[in-house]
């Protein structure tokens, strides 16, 4: 992935095209989640615990390798995030989420425009919100 990103970063368009060139920034959103936020973890019952390691421990993996990438690919012209979309309506978030696929997804693409190079490696929900790694 670092080397295809890398190489997107390079391409420089030659006359006409460098005005369409400057209004774009390559951005990566990974969709993550705040069951993979170690610094928000809190109590969490036993029963909990058990039915949601693994999903746990792979979005803190993916919260990892990104902010890792994120740490390489400083001082380029990337701008790479992770994302909580929150508690969705879907098979696994169950009918009791908060919230739908449309607005969560509807929210993430206002927030993704808004970001800067400021905002480079964090870690937010769908609304920009920091949330601790």
């Amino acid at each position: 992935m670092l080397p295809l990103l890398v190489k997107g970063d390079h391409f420089k368009p030659n006359g006409i095209a460098i005005k369409t060139y400057e209004l774009f920034q390559v951005k990566v959103l990974n969709i993550s989640s705040m069951a993979g936020s170690i610094g928000d973890l809190g109590e969490i019952p036993l029963e909990l615990v058990e039915s949601t390691i693994s999903y746990r421990t792979s979005k803190a993996a993916l919260n990892m390798a990104m902010r890792s990438i994120a740490i390489a690919l400083k001082g380029k012209d990337i701008l790479l995030v992770n994302m909580c979309p929150g508690w969705v309506r879907t098979d696994m978030g169950s009918s009791s989420a908060d919230i739908d696929v449309t607005e969560s997804v509807s929210a993430m693409l206002k927030t993704l425009p808004t970001l800067d190079q400021s905002r480079h490696g964090d870690f937010m929900d769908r609304h920009g919100k920091t949330i601790a790694y």
